[in-house]
């Protein structure tokens, strides 16, 4: 239970952090009226996130902010934080796996549990020992480690 309770808080901690990371971010194309985004800054925006889609989903995505917008083309804040807010919790989902996928040195999709435990510790995210442990034991103490897996 207590574990779960850290869990919970450490994501809480990275949601409001992430927030913050969008606010800031969208402060810069509060350019016509404050508390409000121009749908033409949307491709802008997803481009200074990071965020990489095929072109008929970033059309779709940005039709789905523009039926927000008033008829100066304004959408509240509120309303663009909401929408990338996921988009970008999956980036940074993905990030551990990316950078892992790196010591795939023959790119089979696998890596050895040495190359597994460097990048994991080396990550910044505050890996030890008994972490690595856990991790190999959830992942079924392979060598070589299966990236498809994680």
């Amino acid at each position: 239970v207590h574990g779960d309770i850290q869990n919970q808080n450490m994501e809480e901690k990275k949601g409001e952090a992430l927030g913050k990371q969008i606010g800031d971010m969208l402060i810069i194309y509060e350019k016509k009226k404050p508390g409000f985004i121009h749908k033409d800054h949307i491709p802008a925006l997803m481009n200074d996130f990071g965020i990489v889609m095929i072109q008929a989903d970033a059309i779709k995505f940005q039709a789905t902010l523009t039926t927000s917008a008033d008829a100066q083309g304004l959408i509240p804040k509120a309303t663009v934080a909401k929408a990338f807010d996921p988009l970008l919790r999956r980036l940074e989902e993905e990030k551990p796996k990316q950078y892992i996928q790196i010591f795939d040195r023959d790119k089979d999709g696998k890596i050895s549990v040495e190359d597994f435990n460097y990048a994991i510790v080396n990550f910044g995210k505050g890996f030890k020992e008994e972490d690595l442990k856990k991790l190999h034991s959830l992942i079924g103490n392979k060598d070589p480690i299966d990236i498809a897996e994680l």
